[in-house]
């Protein structure tokens, strides 16, 4: 396959210190690589490197595509604070674009006022409305900072996407539709995320990437952790093997050792020319030096011990509640001037529940969160809490802290907690000792979070209000996170757009569209399968009957199948076969009536996509 960018023992250092060493990273056209690893280990600072913004300390970067044609979607991209949202893309398409399309005169010509019609086709169809056209790019939200970066590449489609969590800030739909675009995009792609959904969906292989290198595996995710997985038994296994052959190795050392200074001490009265004690001498002094060399060799190509690397312990407490209702909204209604996020709004959080809260970016989910826990109050109806709740909320922005405040301070001053039990929680979370003195405005956002987190669970609370509790951790946090909630014996409700995490925890959706609040009794899954059978008018009974026939058609096959191998009468064999093979044909033929009302995808799309993607390789003279 034709190379596009190629590593070589790529190192980069900060202040004289390694942040990763000996890296090699083979990319080829057409694959989509996604780039994970443990926060601070690198990612961004690879991917700078990459793009020429920094220098590696060390190695060589080879590249098969010109650095022109990279594309980059950036965590922090510095603009001006004068440039407004549509003037920055409409400038940064207009470098790209030779200067034949202008007029002399400098009046827009007919391609720039096509091009203008463009940007506000994809600016609409990623949900940036003509309201914010017109808002500096500093003051936009993260989600339309990086909906805006995304719509600057959808019109540049470059040869070599590199993108640095692309899927921050982004909400379900904008999500699906990142994931169906990259699917579906013709160039090279390599992005950094610690959404295992995405990565599973959108990679076609896995690059792990740590302080003494990076390591490739083929698919998303998923296959990353059974491969990894695979990985750590074998080498476990060798490892056991080894330190057992060593062990068997040292004591036939030593037992030879031992006769030796056994010899040396009970000086035999034979003669010292006597022939068989000679031979005796030579081959335990054979003996010896074989099993030596042999122990030197194993010690050569020993491997490590394999260990668990290190995350912190999150228990939020076990709660004892009595009380079913917990909170109870009555025909509530909230909204900022003339504006109404949300209307009649009838909802119970009841003991053991897990309600995960979805909606798009600014459809008022975070206001819903302050809502329930008293933060904001409804413009009308009522908002009822039990005596005895004790809430605790995790604040997207991570506000619960004072940022002059130490780590140390933060965590002593909490109510009834010692200087003692404050550095043994501090150090539980993988805080070091140095670190405790930090003021909490130095921290990272990953620190903060896990600051939060430690403080809700050295507090009695007995109800779990999160905000985005994933936000900023990388993924074997992500996974600590939740197998804490998935544990919880208390009540939640969550605001994610982590799909991983809602699919494990949550037993119940709220989702908030125009202004509506539907709450569903069900698994985020069963959430999915009620919007799809929505989008597609396939009701609850057509899907059932769906599934049915299938199955009927597994037993008909496997049924004709054993027919076929069995030693039966041929004439009786034949009736029956004809009758089955006609059942066959029945169930075949309703399915594929049926199946006729889920098509998502009509033959249109795809020869149209077909299209795109030829235009694409004329484009790019590929």
């Amino acid at each position: 396959m034709t190379m596009v960018l190629k590593l070589e023992h790529v190192s980069k250092e900060w202040q004289e210190k390694p942040i990763f060493t000996a890296v090699d990273l083979d990319i080829s056209v057409g694959e989509r690589i996604a780039l994970i690893g443990k926060n601070g280990v690198g990612k961004t600072s690879l991917l700078s490197g990459i793009m020429g913004h920094t220098m590696f300390n060390s190695g060589i970067v080879k590249r098969g595509v010109p650095s022109q044609d990279y594309g980059w979607l950036q965590q922090k991209l510095s603009v001006d604070p004068q440039v407004k949202l549509f003037d920055f893309v409409f400038s940064k398409i207009q470098e790209s674009l030779p200067t034949s399309d202008f007029n002399q005169s400098g009046h827009i010509s007919e391609t720039h006022a096509s091009l203008r019609a463009n940007i506000q086709k994809q600016l609409r169809r990623l949900g940036l409305t003509k309201d914010v056209w017109d808002v500096p790019y500093v003051n936009l939200s993260g989600g339309e900072k990086t909906k805006t970066q995304l719509v600057l590449l959808t019109l540049q489609q470059p040869k070599f996407l590199i993108l640095d969590e692309p899927t921050n800030h982004l909400d379900v739909k904008s999500l699906e539709w990142l994931e169906h675009w990259l699917c579906r995009y013709p160039g090279t792609v390599l992005f950094v995320s610690h959404d295992r959904q995405f990565i599973d969906h959108v990679a076609t292989a896995t690059v792990e990437l740590t302080p003494t290198g990076a390591k490739r595996y083929n698919g998303g995710y998923t296959t990353f952790c059974e491969q990894r997985a695979l990985e750590l038994e074998t080498q476990r296994a060798l490892f056991d093997k080894q330190q057992q052959e060593r062990r068997q190795l040292m004591e036939s050392i030593q037992t030879y050792r031992n006769w030796w200074a056994e010899k040396a001490k009970t000086r035999e009265t034979r003669d010292q020319f006597d022939f068989n004690r000679k031979s005796t001498q030579n081959k335990h002094r054979n003996h010896l030096r074989a099993k030596e060399h042999a122990l030197e060799r194993l010690e050569q190509r020993m491997v490590e011990q394999p260990t668990e690397e290190a995350t912190f312990r999150v228990d939020l407490g076990h709660p004892h509640l009595q009380m079913q209702t917990l909170i109870r909204l009555e025909q509530m209604t909230f909204g900022y001037d003339a504006r109404m996020l949300m209307t009649d709004v009838n909802l119970d959080v009841r003991r053991g529940e897990r309600i995960a809260v979805i909606g798009q970016n600014g459809i008022g989910k975070t206001t819903f969160l302050k809502l329930l826990t008293g933060d904001l109050s409804p413009t009308s109806g009522e908002i009822k809490r039990h005596p005895a709740l004790f809430i605790g909320y995790l604040d997207q922005e991570l506000l619960d802290v004072r940022p002059t405040e130490t780590l140390l301070g933060t965590i002593s001053n909490m109510p009834g907690m010692t200087i003692q039990r404050a550095c043994s929680a501090l150090a539980g979370y993988l805080f070091e000792s140095e670190d405790w003195g930090k003021c909490v405005a130095d921290l990272s956002m990953g620190e903060r979070c896990r600051l939060s987190l430690l403080r809700m669970a050295l507090s009695e609370v007995n109800v779990l209000i999160l905000d985005e509790p994933t936000n900023y951790l990388d993924i074997q946090s992500r996974e600590t996170v939740e197998a804490c909630l998935t544990n919880y014996p208390g009540s939640l409700v969550m605001v994610s757009h982590d799909r991983y995490l809602i699919k494990k925890i949550a037993n119940r959706v709220v989702s908030i569209e125009n202004g509506r609040v539907e709450h569903f009794p069900g698994t985020y899954d069963e959430w999915l399968q009620r919007r799809d059978r929505k989008k597609t008018g396939l009701d609850i009974e057509t899907e059932n009957r769906i599934q049915q026939l299938e199955l009927r058609l597994t037993q008909y096959m496997t049924q004709s199948s054993g027919r076929r191998s069995s030693r039966v009468d041929n004439a009786a064999r034949s009736d029956d076969g004809m009758e089955i093979l006609q059942r066959i044909q029945e169930i075949q033929d309703e399915l594929k009536q049926l199946r006729k009302k889920t098509q998502k995808t009509p033959r249109r799309e795809i020869e149209k996509a077909k299209r795109e993607y030829r235009d694409w390789i004329t484009r790019h003279g590929r």
